[in-house]
C-alpha cells in the first residue's frame, strides 16, 4: 500500500512539474512550434452568421447619481469619499448616465452593436442590500434603460454584481460573511422577477477574481481589505456559493417562463512559460492559470471543488510554513459542491493581457505567487498601455480560448462569450485619435476569429470594454477605456466618438475582416438628351382662399393648442444637409470650384472671413456622418450633390470619377443601414465655370442642367428613388 501510495504521489508530482496529460500541456504543444510570422498572421475572414457584437459599462463607473432616487452608499462611494482613488476623485457624477439613458442608447445605435452589457447597482435597488429597503426609483431607472435598448433593437445583458457592494453589507464583513449568500440570492431573485421578461442573458458576477484579489487581498480596490491569507479565499468561497444559489433560483423559478441564460464572467490572463524548454516553467504557467481562472472555473465547470493543484499547494505550504500559514482555503461540503457544479449556461471570459511565468519558490509569502510557487513578468517587446498591468499580447487570447475549450468545455459543450476586452489610454493624450486602442482591438478580435474558424472553439460574442470613458476604480479618471470620449471637465459630460468607435462599427458591419466588395459604379454613358417641350399649366385651381377661410377664424388659444398624438404608420422621418455647407474638400480629387467657393474666398461680408474649404469635412469623414444617422434612427437622408464635384466645369466632358465614387459610397452605405437616400440635384452651388458664361441667366443652362440630371439619374437612380431638382 505504501509503495502504491508513493508511486501515485510521484506520478502526481511528475504531472504537476512536467504538465503531462493535462489541458495546458495539450494547448501548449499545439502552439509552441508556431513561428512569429505564423502566430501574427492576420486572418481576412468573417465570423459565423449570428455572431454577436457588444460593448459594456459598469454601474459605478458611469451612472453617477450616487445618492439619488434613494440609492444607498456602495463600497466604491466610500472608497472615493475617503480619498483612496486617484487624485481624490469620486464616482459621484461619473458620466451622469443615470440622467442620460437616451444619450447612451443613441451612441449604441451609432456603433451598430447587437447587445449592451451593463451592471445593476445593488444599492440603487436595495439601498441596504436587503429587499425590505427596495427603492422603486432605482428599479425604474433600469426599466427605462432596458426598454430603451429593446426599442432600439439592442439586446440587454445584465451583470448582477460588478464590484459595487452596498456599504451596509460591507459593515458586516461583506463577502467574508456567509450570510451574504442568502442576501445575494434574494437580490438576484428580485432582478429576475422584475427584469427577466426582457433580459435573457445574465452574468451573476463580473471578474470576481478582482474582488477576491484586489478588494480583499492586496486592498487596492474597495473595500480596501488587505488579507490574502484568509479573507480573499473566504470571499471566493462565498461568491461561488452566491453564484450557484442565483443560478438555481433562476433555473427553478424563471427559466421555464422566461427562457434566459445565466452564467458568470471570469477574468484571466494567458500564461506563457518564460522558458519553453523548461518543463518546470510550463508547469508553473499551468499553476498560474489554475490560481487565477481555475479558482472559480474549476468548481463550476469541472467537479464542484477547487483545482487539485491549488489545494495541493495550500497543503504543502501548511506543512512547510508552520509559523506563518500563507493561505487558509475553505472546504466545500459535498452538498455545496453538488450545488455549485454545472451552474453556468455559457462561459463568460474577460481577457486583457498575458504573462510570462516561471517556476519559483514562493516560500511562506501569502498571495497567488507565493502559494503557487510561480513568478510572473512580461516580455519587454510587448506593447505597453496606460495601465501598468495591461500589455498588448493578442495571440494570448487565442491560446486561452483553446485552453478554456479543452479544460472546461470538453464535456459540456457550452458557448464562450467574451464579456470584456480592452485597454486604456492616458487621460491627457489626444484620446479621440486612439490609434493604440484601434490596433489592440483589431488584433484581439482577429485572434478570437482564429480560435473560432481555425481551431473550432465555440466563441459566440465579443464585448469591447467599454462604451465610454468612466471612473476606473482606484485609477479614477486617469485612464480612458471608452469607445467614446467623455469630457469630465464639463458638468453635462458630453460624449464624442473616438476613432476606435468608427473602427469597431466597421468590424461589426463586416462581421469581422472580410473586405467589402462594394459594387463599382462607373459613370453612365448616355447620349445628351434634349429638353422636353413645356408641360401644360396645372389644372388644379388655387386653394389659397379655402385654406384661409379654414384657419382665419381660429382663436389664439386654438392656434397654439398642442396636439398629442402620433403620425400614421409608415410616416417617414428624415434629416438633411447640403453639399457646400458640409462637404469641404473644395478642390480635392479633381473637384471644380463652385460659386460658393469663389464667393467665400473673394468677399469680406462673411463673419471672420469663413469659407467652406473644409466645412464639416464630410468628404473625408463619411463614417462619422453615417454613425450619427444610424444613431438618430432616421428613415431617410436628404443630401445634395455637388455639381462641380461630378462635372468640374459643369459639363459631361469634364466627368470626375472620384466625385462619382464618393456619392456611390454614401448611397451604398445609406441603403445598407436601411436609410433611404433622397437626393437634391442642385442646392445653390453652381460650378463657377458655368457662372462665367452667365450661369442661370443663360438659356443654354436648361440643356446643360438637363444633361447633368440625366447623368445622375442613370448613375445613381438604381438606388435613389427620391429626387429633388433644386
Amino acid at each position: 500500500v505504501e509503495e502504491l501510495s508513493s508511486e501515485r504521489d510521484e506520478c502526481s508530482h511528475h504531472t504537476r512539474v512536467t504538465g503531462l496529460r493535462n489541458s495546458y500541456q495539450t494547448v501548449w504543444d499545439k502552439f509552441k512550434s508556431q513561428t512569429t510570422a505564423e502566430r501574427d498572421l492576420f486572418l481576412q475572414k468573417s465570423f459565423p452568421f449570428g455572431f454577436q457584437w457588444a460593448t459594456s459599462s459598469v454601474s459605478f463607473k458611469v451612472e453617477g447619481g450616487w445618492s439619488e432616487g434613494g440609492k444607498g452608499e456602495t463600497i466604491w462611494d466610500r472608497f472615493g469619499h475617503e480619498g483612496l482613488a486617484f487624485a481624490n476623485q469620486t464616482a459621484d457624477l461619473a458620466c451622469d448616465s443615470y440622467r442620460k439613458v437616451d444619450y447612451d442608447v443613441y451612441l449604441l445605435r451609432g456603433l451598430q452593436v447587437d447587445t449592451y452589457q451593463f451592471s445593476i447597482s445593488w444599492a440603487r435597488i436595495f439601498p441596504t442590500g436587503y429587499r425590505q429597503s427596495q427603492s422603486e426609483k432605482g428599479a425604474q431607472y433600469y426599466d427605462q434603460l432596458i426598454n430603451a435598448l429593446i426599442a432600439s433593437g439592442i439586446q440587454p445583458i445584465v451583470t448582477l454584481y460588478h464590484w459595487d457592494l452596498p456599504q451596509a453589507l460591507q459593515n458586516y464583513g461583506g463577502w467574508t460573511n456567509a450570510s451574504i449568500v442568502e442576501a445575494f440570492k434574494d437580490y438576484a431573485d428580485f432582478c429576475f422577477s422584475r427584469f427577466g421578461d426582457r433580459v435573457k442573458i445574465w452574468n451573476t458576477f463580473n471578474s470576481p477574481w478582482v474582488v477576491s484579489h484586489a478588494g480583499y487581498g492586496t486592498g487596492v480596490h474597495a473595500p480596501g481589505v488587505k488579507d490574502y491569507v484568509e479573507s480573499s479565499y473566504q470571499v471566493t468561497h462565498n461568491i461561488l456559493k452566491s453564484h450557484a444559489e442565483a443560478w438555481h433560483a433562476y433555473n427553478d423559478n424563471y427559466r421555464k417562463t422566461q427562457g434566459g441564460k445565466v452564467g458568470i464572467a471570469l477574468n484571466s490572463d494567458w500564461a506563457e512559460p518564460s522558458d519553453p524548454a523548461k518543463p518546470e516553467d510550463v508547469a508553473a504557467a499551468d499553476r498560474y492559470l489554475q490560481f487565477m481562472l481555475g479558482w472559480f472555473a474549476h468548481p463550476i465547470f469541472v467537479d464542484g471543488d477547487y483545482p487539485a493543484i491549488l489545494k495541493d499547494q495550500v497543503e504543502q505550504k501548511k506543512t512547510a510554513c508552520s509559523d506563518s500559514v500563507p493561505a487558509k482555503l475553505p472546504v466545500f461540503t459535498p452538498t455545496e459542491s453538488q450545488r455549485i457544479l454545472g451552474t453556468a449556461d455559457f462561459f463568460g471570459l474577460n481577457h486583457y493581457t498575458s504573462r510570462l511565468v516561471s517556476n519559483s519558490n514562493g516560500g511562506c509569502t501569502p498571495g497567488p505567487d507565493g502559494v503557487g510557487d510561480f513568478h510572473a513578468t512580461v516580455d519587454p517587446t510587448w506593447s505597453p498601455t496606460a495601465s501598468d498591468w495591461i500589455y498588448s499580447v493578442p495571440w494570448g487570447l487565442r491560446r486561452l480560448l483553446n485552453y478554456i475549450s479543452t479544460e472546461y468545455l470538453n464535456v459540456n459543450k457550452l458557448p464562450i462569450y467574451i464579456t470584456g476586452n480592452g485597454m486604456p489610454t492616458d487621460y491627457s493624450v489626444d484620446s479621440l485619435t486612439d490609434t493604440s486602442i484601434m490596433n489592440y482591438m483589431r488584433s484581439y478580435i482577429n485572434e478570437a476569429l482564429k480560435a473560432t474558424l481555425t481551431d473550432g472553439v465555440d466563441v459566440q460574442r465579443f464585448t469591447v470594454q467599454s462604451l465610454m470613458d468612466g471612473f476606473e476604480a482606484n485609477q479614477g479618471y486617469s485612464q480612458r477605456f471608452g469607445l467614446h470620449y467623455v469630457n469630465f471637465e464639463v458638468g453635462s459630460r458630453p460624449r464624442t466618438p473616438k476613432q476606435s468607435a468608427y473602427l469597431y462599427s466597421e468590424i461589426i458591419e463586416q462581421n469581422g475582416f472580410t473586405s467589402q466588395k462594394s459594387k463599382k459604379f462607373k459613370a453612365a454613358e448616355r447620349p445628351l438628351t434634349r429638353r422636353l417641350a413645356a408641360l401644360p399649366p396645372s389644372e388644379v385651381p388655387s386653394q389659397a382662399k379655402v385654406v384661409w377661410e379654414k384657419f382665419s377664424s381660429q382663436s389664439n388659444f386654438h392656434r397654439k393648442f398642442y396636439h398629442y398624438g402620433t403620425f400614421p404608420e409608415g410616416f417617414s422621418w428624415g434629416i438633411s444637409s447640403s453639399a457646400y455647407q458640409i462637404e469641404g474638400g473644395w478642390n480635392a480629387d479633381g473637384k471644380g470650384p463652385s460659386i460658393w467657393d469663389t464667393f467665400t474666398q473673394t468677399t469680406d461680408t462673411i463673419p471672420d472671413k469663413a469659407n467652406g474649404n473644409v466645412a464639416c469635412d464630410s468628404y473625408n469623414r463619411l463614417n462619422e456622418d453615417l454613425y450619427m444617422l444610424r444613431a438618430l434612427r432616421v428613415k431617410s437622408y436628404r443630401f445634395s450633390l455637388s455639381w462641380s464635384r461630378i462635372f468640374p466645369d459643369g459639363t459631361r466632358k469634364s466627368l470626375n470619377q472620384k466625385g462619382v465614387d464618393y456619392y456611390n459610397r454614401l448611397i451604398d452605405r445609406l441603403i445598407a443601414y436601411n436609410i433611404k437616400p433622397m437626393v437634391t440635384l442642385y442646392h445653390w452651388d453652381l460650378p463657377e465655370a458655368l457662372q462665367k458664361v452667365n450661369g442661370w441667366e443663360s438659356a443654354e443652362m436648361i440643356d446643360i442642367f438637363n444633361d447633368y440630371c440625366d447623368f445622375c439619374f442613370a448613375t445613381f437612380g438604381d438606388r435613389v428613388k427620391f429626387w429633388i431638382t433644386g
